[in-house]
């Protein structure tokens, strides 16, 4: 989810090195391939490289949109409403997620592999957890003896995928302020919920759904970054980069 779409690796099937490619090298002027044969597998070559869409926005609007739609339920909590969301973790969520996550691998892309496919694969787990056929929901049904037991281990699930986020944090560090400020929202978003949950604190699940609100807000953002600047188009949303132009050289 550095940005996904603004990542070296990324950045490498639009911008070619002149000595790595010797297309590249022709176009600038610089005419040391002699090879016919090989000039035109470079080229081959180059034209691949130059059709590879980007993952990233795909993968930022199917996050952004399931954690939108799970927010909302959690700023109004409600067990029934969760229903409705099992679909959306399973088709967008989960998979258009996992899938973005594959083809940030085929770019060469760690970061955005590792938060699409494990979003992706979160996803999953919250719409197997809330599929009625699973009997997750029967396992934890409520006892007299401890009426909250789906609610504390919600708790459990969320505060393992607090870390997770956290960690993501740390390394987007390196990326823009878009994106560290997605990760921020989220980790603090999942540290509320699950200290909700595993309390039975409907206030803390509240705010904690609010800041889910603004997590998908911030993924919609970047994603459109990521989109419009993928398209060349005319208007540009601003997304600064947190590495310095001086580390960019070197």
């Amino acid at each position: 989810m550095a940005d996904p779409a603004i990542t070296p690796a990324t950045a490498a099937t639009t911008q070619f090195d002149p000595a790595a490619d010797p297309t590249a090298a022709a176009e600038k002027g610089h005419h040391g391939v002699t090879d016919p044969a090989h000039t035109e597998t470079s080229h081959y070559q180059a034209e691949r490289l130059r059709k590879r869409a980007n993952p990233a926005p795909l993968g930022l609007f199917a996050f952004a949109t399931t954690t939108l739609l799970f927010s909302l339920i959690n700023a109004h909590p409600s067990t029934s409403s969760r229903n409705i969301a099992v679909g959306m973790s399973f088709a967008f969520g989960g998979l258009a997620q996992f899938v973005a996550g594959i083809f940030e691998f085929c770019v060469g892309n760690t970061f955005g592999m590792t938060a699409f496919c494990g979003y992706g694969a979160f996803s999953f787990a919250i719409a197997i957890s809330y599929w009625p056929s699973s009997g997750v929901l029967t396992s934890y049904a409520p006892t007299p003896a401890d009426p909250y037991r789906l609610n504390a281990a919600l708790g459990l699930f969320l505060i393992c995928w607090f870390v997770f986020t956290f960690l993501l944090w740390l390394a987007s560090f390196r990326s823009t302020v878009g994106l560290c400020a997605l990760f921020f929202f989220f980790w603090l978003s999942l540290l509320l919920l699950a200290i909700g949950f595993w309390r039975n604190q409907v206030g803390v699940i509240k705010a904690g759904g609010w800041m889910g609100i603004i997590t998908s807000l911030m993924a919609y953002y970047v994603g459109a970054h990521s989109l419009l600047k993928s398209e060349a188009f005319p208007m540009q949303l601003p997304n600064p980069s947190l590495v310095r132009e001086k580390e960019k050289q070197h």
